[in-house]
């Protein structure tokens, strides 16, 4: 994967085609290459473990999900909120940015609402644009910045350049959790903690 290409994934348990067409067909990113997938959560049969060992989800860059993705009654697993989902996914895959979207109030949480033709009398691709895609650009920007970060980690003597090779193909979204042992990848989420503070550090200079 080039080191500015982005892979997006929606996910929802009703795909909003509004939603859905903007972020395939509208959605421009300036000097950025955008791969896009979608995945409809079945709530009666599938369970947030599904999604975490989904491939699609595992090496994308920037995830967006439904707030209400686990809060059906039938749900396998009971009532369950995309922003507890975000926390978990955060936990497993660190390098992968994750939006709420909803069309309800969250009380202290970061979300963008999804477009309703009830609440405004633009367009869906005007609605998005204006309050969907500086979201999704800063993200992108942060997403690149670790990359750049780590391959500047690449010239520090102090650290295994195998280990930094790896953590790079994960943040590029590489097909490398089929080769990693569990000790593999807790030591690269170990790793991009750390690269996560250098990133932080940055941000404050």
């Amino acid at each position: 994967m080039l080191t500015n290409e982005v892979s997006i994934v929606y996910i929802d348990d009703i795909i909003q085609p509004q939603l859905s067409k903007y972020l395939d067909k509208h959605l421009k990113l300036k000097n950025v290459k955008k791969s896009y997938a979608e995945i409809e959560f079945k709530s009666e049969s599938m369970t947030y473990e599904d999604l975490l060992n989904n491939k699609i989800v595992q090496e994308a860059n920037l995830i967006i999900v439904d707030s209400r993705l686990f809060e059906n009654k039938t749900a396998k697993n009971g009532k369950f909120t995309g922003e507890e989902f975000k926390l978990i996914l955060k936990k497993e895959y660190p390098y992968i940015n994750v939006i709420i979207i909803t069309q309800n109030i969250i009380p202290n949480i970061k979300y963008i609402k999804k477009y309703s033709s009830k609440d405004t009398k633009e367009s869906s691709k005007k609605y998005y644009d204006n309050n969907l895609k500086d979201v999704i650009e800063e993200n992108i920007t942060e997403i690149i910045e670790y990359r750049n970060i780590a391959k500047k980690l690449t010239n520090n003597a102090k650290i295994d350049k195998f280990e930094i090779e790896k953590i790079l193909n994960v943040l590029e979204g590489k097909k490398e959790y089929d080769k990693l042992s569990k000790k593999d990848i807790d030591n690269i989420i170990l790793n991009f903690q750390n690269l996560e503070r250098a990133f932080m550090q940055k941000k404050k200079k």
